[in-house]
């Protein structure tokens, strides 16, 4: 008796599986940076939404501080160091305020001139929650201490994602629309990058730009760290009181010269 195979459906040639792989790996070149940059979209607009809290939450303070914006600096120290770079890390400047009102040190029991201090200022009078002073473009994460009053200022700088006007050397912050008082973290005191370049954009967003926050309130994405109704470089200080010309790339101790300088730190 003779059998009779069945026949099978005609399978796919080598040509048709090329063809075939070919046009999924066009979809998904097509398809993976879309949904990236609307991935980095979204984040930088909760990025600015932060940014516009951190105004908000200032001018709050201001309101119960006699107008005076947060500001940490304090004249029993000439120590301006930039906070550590990890959490624990030698030299940080986290230190408890002590019972007798005298305020927080660092591990070697010197009182620190830190900018950060003065954002740490919003958390401790419980204007805004930690979780706000993180970018969610960074791996950073929220300082999240028991008791915030207990301490004067971040355990590191992965703890905030922000960069804010200088307050070392005690200069104000004027009622002007124009000046700039916080933005994405300076790319000069990043915990996890560093750069020569002295026109660098915040590695928060990939150096694509960052979101800057104005006195007003409003909140700016700018390609560039360069504010264009001012000509002001906010990473970095004049050149002299007089002199609007950019410095170059800014250390721990450098400070606003003027009080139209923007110098975020």
């Amino acid at each position: 008796m003779k059998l009779v195979r069945p026949k099978l459906p005609p399978a796919f040639t080598l040509i048709e599986l090329l063809i075939v792989t070919a046009i999924i790996g066009l979809l998904i070149s097509i398809l993976v940076p879309a949904v990236i940059s609307g991935w980095r979209a979204a984040q930088r607009v909760k990025c600015a939404s932060h940014l516009r809290d951190i105004t908000i939450a200032c001018k709050a303070y201001a309101a119960d501080h006699a107008g005076r914006w947060p500001n940490a600096f304090t004249a029993q120290s000439t120590r301006t160091d930039a906070l550590g770079n990890a959490p624990g890390e030698p030299g940080g400047l986290r230190g408890p305020n002590l019972d007798d009102g005298t305020l927080g040190t660092d591990n070697k029991d010197e009182v620190v001139n830190s900018n950060s201090a003065s954002l740490w200022l919003l958390v401790a009078g419980e204007y805004l929650p930690p979780e706000t002073l993180i970018c969610p473009c960074t791996a950073d994460a929220p300082d999240l201490i028991r008791n915030p009053k207990d301490v004067r200022d971040f355990l590191s700088r992965r703890q905030c994602s922000y960069s804010f006007q200088c307050r070392l050397g005690n200069r104000r912050i004027p009622d002007t629309w124009k000046l700039a008082v916080a933005a994405d973290r300076s790319p000069f005191f990043d915990p996890c990058n560093s750069t020569e370049d002295p026109e660098a954009n915040s590695f928060n967003h990939f150096g694509q730009g960052q979101n800057v926050a104005f006195v007003d309130g409003r909140v700016q994405w700018l390609a560039r760290p360069f504010y264009d109704a001012t000509g002001d470089w906010f990473y970095r200080a004049w050149k002299a009181p007089d002199d609007p010309t950019p410095d170059g790339i800014p250390s721990p101790e450098a400070t606003p010269l003027n009080d139209l300088d923007a110098l975020l730190k």
